[in-house]
């Protein structure tokens, strides 16, 4: 009876401690991933604004290249 208690204990214990080993090793992962984003410089309102616009200007730039393309492709000289 002993000797089954033991072995259960046992069990358990390395049960948990793979468990917990493997619990650290993903928040540790995690709490480095925060702390690398946190060091990086914070983005403000004018950068989004920014980028916001540079995303317009790139969409009209493919809009009007897709145009381009499409009168090319449709051209009798094309073929």
């Amino acid at each position: 009876m002993l000797e089954i208690l033991r072995t259960d204990v046992k069990k358990n214990r390395d049960l948990c401690n793979e468990i917990l080993g493997r619990e650290l090793v993903e928040k540790s992962k995690r709490l480095q991933q925060i702390d690398l984003m946190l060091s990086e410089p914070p983005v403000t309102q004018a950068e989004l604004e920014r980028l916001s616009i540079d995303v317009k200007r790139l969409q009209k730039e493919t809009s009007t290249l897709e145009d381009k393309a499409k009168k090319v492709c449709a051209s009798p000289l094309f073929f």
